[in-house]
């Protein structure tokens, strides 16, 4: 009987030269691969759509059970815009969602159509931590998501955090 060429395993499979690097190479790669899947981090978008949910529908109690820590006055910081022309309606929107297994930050779109006014639209930031207690949690920092929060004012056509349009 003819001895076998090439790498010869155990169980008597038989890779030529040829073969035998391509075989080693899809080994690596098949496990360099794996290792990767069982790295997956769940972000938490769910979190984030619900809260932008509660905050669009005005309703500041559900908001809070999302974050990470109370937030003085929340009713009055959330609804305000919203509040201070009657018949106004808000509409927030997530942009998108990166971060790690700890934190996670998520972007979002708002537009606020202020009645006889038009709309003032911006795109905000919220920071997420995440603890083995609570879960996912967003870390209310309004001066961050916004210049409304710092004083500023929204000009008709202006590039900042936060700009106004006309009414259509």
């Amino acid at each position: 009987m003819e001895k076998p060429q090439g790498f010869v395993s155990e169980c008597g499979f038989v890779l030529s030269k040829v073969e035998f690097p391509a075989y080693m190479t899809m080994l690596i790669i098949g496990f360099a691969l794996a290792r990767t899947h069982t790295d997956k981090v769940t972000l938490p978008s769910r979190e984030v759509d619900t809260f932008l949910h509660a905050w669009a529908r005005g309703q500041p109690a559900d908001m809070a059970t999302l974050l990470d820590r109370p937030v003085t006055g929340l009713d009055t910081l959330a609804s305000s815009l919203v509040q201070a022309v009657p018949g106004s309606t808000a509409a927030y929107t997530r942009t998108g969602i990166s971060g790690t297994a700890n934190d996670a930050t998520a972007t979002y779109h708002a537009e606020v159509t202020l009645k006889g006014l038009g709309p003032v639209v911006w795109n905000g930031v919220l920071a997420l931590v995440h603890t083995k207690d609570t879960g996912w949690r967003i870390t209310w920092n309004p001066g961050r998501s916004c210049a409304w929060a710092r004083g500023r004012r929204a000009r008709r056509g202006s590039r900042g955090g936060c700009r106004s349009r006309r009414p259509r």
